[in-house]
């Protein structure tokens, strides 16, 4: 009696061994792309988190709310002028004569502001609305 595998059941073993491991990377790969896309979105996510929580703590300590539009937020605080808005698809953040951008291009999607009781501020951004009122000043 011989021992081993017929020619028939090596080629099975293979094709059947093949196709475990096209299911396995087809898998990984899918893991691996979820992945990636829930980083990005807990990127995007922090990113407006940060930009919101410096806008209201901002907002709060500020004296005086100056001549503001929908696409810019002017406020005085401890003496200077500072200024939030949107532009080239970063959020830019002005105090004075310097300014600086929060966020790279991309990773805020809009960015504008309500004024609908005068020391009160509607931030809207990226579909967020969130609110901040001034505490100080009259």
């Amino acid at each position: 009696m011989k021992r081993g595998f017929t020619l028939v059941e090596v080629l099975i073993a293979l094709g059947l061994a093949g196709i475990l491991l096209l299911a396995g990377s087809y898998a990984l790969g899918t893991f691996i792309r979820t992945y990636r896309t829930t980083i990005n979105q807990a990127e995007k996510l922090q990113i407006r988190q940060m930009v919101l929580t410096r806008l209201i703590r901002e907002i709060r300590s500020a004296e005086k709310l100056e001549p503001s539009t929908r696409e810019k937020l002017s406020f005085r605080s401890g003496g200077l002028l500072i200024s939030y808005s949107y532009k080239d698809g970063k959020v830019r953040r002005e105090s004075n004569a310097s300014a600086s951008y929060l966020t790279e291009p991309g990773e805020v999607k809009e960015l504008y502001f309500e004024y609908p009781a005068p020391k009160l501020i509607w931030i809207y951004l990226d579909g967020q609305k969130s609110g901040g009122y001034l505490r100080n000043g009259p």
